[in-house]
């Protein structure tokens, strides 16, 4: 939304008054002194009324005299747009202008200001109507406000037979369609709400092109529980290296039992690239951390036991520490008996050592 503001340059100090206060109301305000001298006046003020949702036309005995200000407010008025009229001066208006409802600003002391703020917001909203039938054309709007509308629609939905739409969405077919990182993010909010009908769309998302896409969508089907165990399991195989890791952590977030095993063999993954082998297998070895029972926990233990003796530097650039210290703390994380024996050696181990 934009609010053109229509004057007469003898009035310029009373209209960048009303830019102000609509601005400190957050309301976004084109006015005619933000034209760079020597462009085409004509093709700037027509291309700002056209994307304008209302005019505020500031009546003064100069502004009805002005050309200028009689050309802004017919084009508006002929383009449908709405107009405001303030009444700064009082003044013989044109008969079109007199049948509308102005404001009064004559008097400098408790001007309307929030009324017509009041107004020109529900001019916006009855410009902006958004329904599940002109969703798609509306997320593609340029007018900003009636995108925000349909992005807050769009993050509400449950119906699952939007899920096509929701899709197409995230993965166009028309590769020239691209929508904004905020549209992406609410259309993986809509497949979160459709619940298992919506799993195998999120599965798919977790190896959109767009990272925090990616993330989201992990954290809906961790909310998805038990049903998404599965298919995260076979995911667990993916060709994909950062599905793969992301079906772990899901999979710890779940903490379901059923993913002990699977998780288990991950310990010891063969099948990564040797630059993603050692994520797999420590994010296979937290995730049995986050489920918790002892046959996890035992099997969680033995593989950071395992890593004590590593003099390498741990592979995260979140940690900078040795491998054999991030061990030690995960151990210490796991808190059973088996796990702080194997501390405690360690730890007698590290004591012996020259300096």
């Amino acid at each position: 939304m934009h609010v053109f503001i229509s004057y007469a340059h003898d009035d310029l100090d009373f209209a960048q008054n009303v830019r102000h206060e609509l601005e400190r109301r957050r309301i976004p305000v084109w006015i005619d002194e933000l034209t760079p001298a020597g462009d085409d006046w004509r093709q700037d003020i027509e291309e700002a009324l056209r994307r304008a949702d209302a005019v505020v036309l500031i009546l003064t005995p100069d502004a009805m005299d002005s050309q200028y200000v009689t050309y802004e407010w017919a084009f508006a008025l002929g383009a449908e747009i709405a107009v405001v009229p303030l009444l700064r001066k009082k003044t013989a208006v044109h008969p079109r202008i007199d049948r509308l409802q102005h404001l009064d600003f004559t008097s400098t002391k408790n001007r309307p200001w929030d009324d017509l703020a009041e107004r020109l917001t529900a001019i916006q909203e009855q410009r902006t109507p958004v329904s599940a039938g002109n969703l798609e054309e509306s997320l593609r709007s340029r007018q900003g406000e009636t995108r925000d509308a349909a992005i807050r629609l769009l993050r509400k939905l449950t119906d699952r037979a939007a899920l096509p739409l929701v899709e197409q969405l995230l993965f166009p077919e028309n590769h020239g369609v691209r929508y904004t990182s905020d549209v992406r993010k609410a259309a993986v909010d809509a497949l979160g709400n459709m619940g298992e009908t919506a799993l195998r769309p999120l599965l798919h998302t977790l190896v959109h092109a767009d990272k925090s896409i990616r993330f989201i969508a992990a954290s809906k089907l961790a909310a998805l529980g038990d049903a998404a165990v599965p298919d995260l399991l076979m995911l667990l195989d993916s060709p994909d290296i950062d599905a793969r890791l992301r079906a772990t952590w899901i999979l710890g977030e779940i903490g379901s039992p059923a993913a002990v095993d699977a998780l288990a063999l991950k310990l010891n993954d063969k099948d990564s690239q040797p630059t993603y082998r050692k994520r797999i297998c420590d994010g296979a070895a937290d995730a049995l951390i986050a489920i918790g029972t002892p046959d996890a926990l035992r099997q969680a233990a033995a593989y950071w036991e395992g890593q004590l003796a590593s003099k390498r530097k741990h592979w995260s650039k979140d940690h900078d520490m040795r491998l054999s210290d991030y061990a030690a703390q995960r151990l210490l994380d796991i808190n059973t008996p088996e796990s702080r024996k194997a501390l405690e050696k360690w730890r007698r181990d590290q004591d012996k050592e020259p300096a």
